[in-house]
């Protein structure tokens, strides 16, 4: 029992419950009572199956969730769940109402979910900030989500994935335990809705591996089971966040625990945590039988839209226990389809209810995704609430914005400029053959799932390692004639001329991708084929190079190398340090473009010779990110002594620049521990600036450079200890607006340099502070993942502090 600081039983706790919930959980006389309550609570509702919008990244549009309803309506799946992580007002500002804009908008889409026979489930995550036993929080929260009821939902979530486990100090003093607390809010919650016949609620113990110290001696999910009202389904990702199979056996075991059938949150096919892969499996690892012990599935997919066809196909012919049930949209032979694929072993008809195979069932999604690729589509609509407060700009109609995928309805021509556009044109004017199913298959197996590859992937790899592996049999092959080589140098070559031939294929495959009429499936997807097709032909060149014994002209030495050969830099270099499992990687994987560009960007360590130019992008960068020059004109260095100078000089080597073709254009500099630095400020730092600086004459009225050169004066202000413990780290990145887009890959990359060096030097979070007026950085760094921790802070009114964990 965790007792308060007085030495009394915090209030919301049962004693007598909680003593039971120590014993052990898994008795059959347990899971029979489970069983019957899961049973009589669901005994009203249909089995969930559907899509939960619930990754990390840029939130889908209006017209593709208007697009999803229409498919699932077609695919016979009835729950969408809303709760893209990206919505700030879904998690980061769960406590802001939607405008009247943005609710018109959430009206219009669960209008259009009911006409499909989808149920909308609205979800709010107020877990990262939420004081539990706080009224006014649980006042607020409920305002918000009568706002969601008036515009027609009728299904809530709460979710409380994701977040720090601990309670506050105010929240100690009235519950034991954080189970207690989110119980507590979630059903009052419940009953405040008027205890809505579909109400989800996600632990932060939500798999397997999170709980704590194992699912079944979990007091946090034992205690939800007894204490979360009945009607409430619980959310559940199986053994892990991304698991490899669901078993039935251990569906059981949570259930006993939480004392209801879950409904599984699936993140097989989620790829927001590896941006650099995309998943076209079918839906496997799951037997059919696991619905007898489920409220539902929903699966998280692919941040891509366009991507999750395959993923949605296969799910909805799991939930009915079939293959291929769904009418077809064009008169192809699924039957000569399947029968082409080689690597299928079944006697199923497709087309034909049968019971469930995931091989067969890929062939069946993809006979219903080729006339998609044939569909003639333009860009999708601006995301319906994605932005929020801030605006950010967006792409016309035929640029590829990879990485925000916002595009408006208005822009229907593009630029002519563009990359994808240019190669698309002129494949067809070359008349590239359309695409047929044996090319998806292809295209599916290049990118499975998260813990294999398919045959044809598998295949390929083989080939691969077999010729790398087996080039000593032809290290002297050139020196001699044709006509004496041996076996084992035939049997080389012959390989490496089915490898070459292999690869054309796929080449072939992308020439056809690249000239279909559905322009959103080409831009959400091209990246991740076009990647595939070159670092294949980066093999294939490695190989024909070693067939032609190694010429004068040797790009695959040692030595020097082209920086493209070797992607990933000192993130690869880390990650391959770790000793992780079943190295499965088909090769490594290319660094995804994320936005085409002709720039090229460099990140280096900061020198001190580097100090007058970063001076000038300090100065040009200080209001709000924008040109402050006239603002200190009478002292050019003021503002980078104030801002920067200290950190260059006290902690160079924490300092990384960004550089692009006409010099440094971005920096993120940093201390590993903002205590030892405000010391060494004050040691020898802040003398300088006195010297530099005089302190102005109080009688006058000063101006923003004085203002600023009385802080060299003042007494620095203490960082907090609850932000020190936390944040130690504190850090400054800014860049240049007209050479280097505050939104692109340049930015997280640069971050990346500084936290992984950070972290090296033992620290487990950063911070930063801003101006409050500053709107413009408070989005680049929330766009950076930093999160506004002001709250409970002492800091002056006109900061914010922004912190993020490493």
């Amino acid at each position: 029992m965790f007792e308060g600081g007085s030495g009394q039983t915090s209030p919301h706790c049962d004693d007598s419950v909680h003593d039971r919930e120590a014993e052990e959980v898994g008795s059959s006389a347990l899971e029979s009572e489970h069983c019957e309550a899961g049973d009589n609570h669901r005994s009203n509702k249909p089995f969930m199956c559907g899509v939960c919008e619930g990754f990390y990244g840029t939130p889908w549009t209006t017209k593709q969730r208007n697009e999803l309803f229409k498919r699932m309506q077609k695919m016979k799946m009835n729950t969408y769940l809303y709760a893209p992580k990206d919505d700030y007002k879904h998690r980061i500002y769960w406590r802001h109402l939607y405008s009247p804009e943005e609710a018109d908008d959430l009206r219009l889409l669960i209008e259009e979910g009911r006409k499909c026979g989808v149920t909308f489930v609205y979800a709010i995550s107020p877990g990262l900030d939420i004081t539990y036993s706080d009224k006014h929080d649980l006042d607020v929260l409920k305002k918000k989500l009568q706002q969601i009821k008036d515009c027609g939902c009728t299904s809530f979530a709460l979710l409380f994935d994701d977040i720090d486990p601990d309670l506050s100090a105010q929240d100690e003093d009235c519950f034991c335990s954080v189970a207690y607390a989110q119980t507590h809010v979630t059903n009052e919650v419940y009953k405040f809705l008027g205890n809505p016949n579909v109400f989800l609620f996600c632990p932060t113990e939500y798999c397997a591996s999170r709980a704590v110290p194992s699912l079944q001696r979990s007091t946090y999910l034992k205690t939800l089971g007894s204490k979360l009202t009945q009607g409430i389904d619980i959310l559940w990702t199986g053994p892990k966040v991304v698991s490899r199979r669901i078993t039935v056996d251990s569906i059981k075991e949570v259930a006993a625990v939480i004392q209801r059938h879950p409904v599984i949150w699936d993140n097989i096919h989620a790829n927001d945590y590896d941006q650099a892969r995309v998943y076209f499996g079918p839906y496997e690892g799951r037997s059919p039988e696991l619905k007898k012990h489920l409220n539902g599935v929903l699966t998280n997919p692919n941040c891509e839209f366009e991507a999750n066809y395959i993923a949605m196909h296969t799910l909805a012919q799991w939930s009915q226990n079939t293959v291929c049930h769904f009418p077809q949209d064009d008169n192809g032979d699924s039957e000569e389809r399947a029968g082409q694929d080689m690597a299928m072993e079944t006697d199923s008809d497709v087309g034909v209810e049968s019971e469930y195979n995931p091989k067969l069932a890929l062939v069946c999604a993809i006979d219903n995704w080729i006339p998609e690729f044939y569909k003639a589509k333009g860009s999708s609509s601006r995301p319906v609430i994605a932005d929020m407060d801030l605006k950010r700009s967006h792409c016309s109609d035929d640029e590829i914005c990879s990485k925000s995928r916002r595009r408006s309805d208005d822009d229907d021509e593009g630029d002519g400029n563009n990359i994808v556009e240019r190669v698309a044109v002129k494949k067809r004017v070359e008349g590239a053959e359309p695409l047929t199913s044996e090319d998806l298959l292809i295209l599916c197996d290049l990118f499975y799932l998260p813990f294999e590859h398919g045959p044809r992937a598998v295949h390929l790899l083989k080939k691969v390692h077999w010729l790398i592996n087996n080039v000593d049999r032809i290290k002297d092959a050139n020196k001699m004639p044709r006509s004496e080589h041996t076996a084992e140098i035939r049997e080389w070559y012959a390989r490496a001329i089915n490898f070459h031939e292999y690869h054309k294929e796929i080449a072939q495959m992308v020439d056809k991708f690249v000239n279909i009429p559905n322009r959103e499936i080409l831009y959400e997807l091209y990246n991740y084929v076009s990647d595939m097709r070159s670092v294949l032909s980066l093999v294939n060149s490695y190989i024909r190079w070693q067939g032609m014994g190694q010429p004068d002209k040797e790009p695959f030495k040692g030595g020097e190398q082209e920086p493209w050969i070797h992607t990933g830099g000192l993130h690869a270099e880390l990650r391959r340090l770790l000793p992780m499992e079943g190295q499965n990687d088909i090769f490594p994987a290319p660094k995804r473009i994320i936005s085409l560009t002709d720039k090229v960007f460099t990140i280096r360590p900061y020198l001190p010779e580097d100090k007058d130019e970063v001076y000038v992008v300090c100065r040009k960068t200080c209001d709000d990110g924008m040109d402050g020059s006239d603002i200190f004109a009478s002292h050019p260095d003021l503002v980078a002594d104030e801002c920067i100078g200290g950190l260059l000089a006290l902690f160079p080597q924490f300092c990384f620049l960004l550089e692009d073709e006409a010099g440094i254009c971005g920096y993120a500099v940093s201390t590993p521990n903002v205590q030892e630095y405000q010391k060494k400020l004050v040691e020898s730092w802040l003398p300088l600036m006195k010297k530099k600086y005089p302190n102005p004459d109080k009688d006058v009225k000063n101006t923003s450079a004085q203002e600023v050169i009385k802080t060299f004066h003042g007494e620095l202000r203490p960082v907090p200890e609850s932000l020190s413990e936390k944040y130690p780290s504190f850090l400054h990145v800014n860049m240049m607006a007209s050479r280097v887009d505050r939104k692109s890959p340049a930015a997280k990359h640069l971050l990346k340099c500084a936290s992984v060096t950070l972290q090296a030097a033992g620290s487990r979070g950063l911070h930063t502070a801003i101006h409050a007026s500053h709107s413009n950085m408070l989005s680049f760094y929330l766009g950076l993942g930093f999160e506004d921790i002001t709250a409970d802070k002492d800091v002056p009114e006109n900061l914010l502090i922004l912190g993020k964990t490493i």
